[in-house]
């Protein structure tokens, strides 16, 4: 029998739908205000693709693409970068051993919670 014990330090990021669509609406409307007219064909597609990944509900594939910030917003900012400084910092001074460290973002639909575990979030 071989018995092993964790300590888990999970950082669980809960937010809302509508709190998630209105925080990529304004970041998409900065990029738009700071993009140069070159670019705008180009931000125009990427917009159209992540508006239907948010009509779809397919946040898993946003926070893969590395939109993760465009969906928590600047409140959630100093805590998602503390947890992957924190991390990078704990696997490069080989610190992993006992101790793991979890990011979990939970996004409340109303009618379903969508769980996006850290292994799918591209920060």
């Amino acid at each position: 029998m071989k018995i092993e014990q964790e300590r888990i330090a999970r950082t669980i990021v809960r937010i809302t739908e509508d709190e998630a669509v209105q925080n990529f609406k304004e970041c998409y409307q900065d990029v738009f205000m700071d993009s140069d007219k070159e670019d705008l064909p180009h931000l125009a597609k990427s917009y159209w693709d992540d508006c239907k990944n948010i009509v779809d509900r397919n946040y898993r594939k946003l926070f893969n693409d590395g939109m993760t910030m465009m969906l928590l917003g600047k409140d959630a900012f100093g805590t998602v970068d503390r947890f992957f400084l924190d991390k990078r910092r704990a696997e490069r001074n080989n610190n992993v051993g006992s101790y793991k460290m979890e990011l979990v973002v939970v996004i409340d639909c109303g009618d379903e919670m969508i769980t996006v575990e850290e292994a799918a979030i591209n920060y």
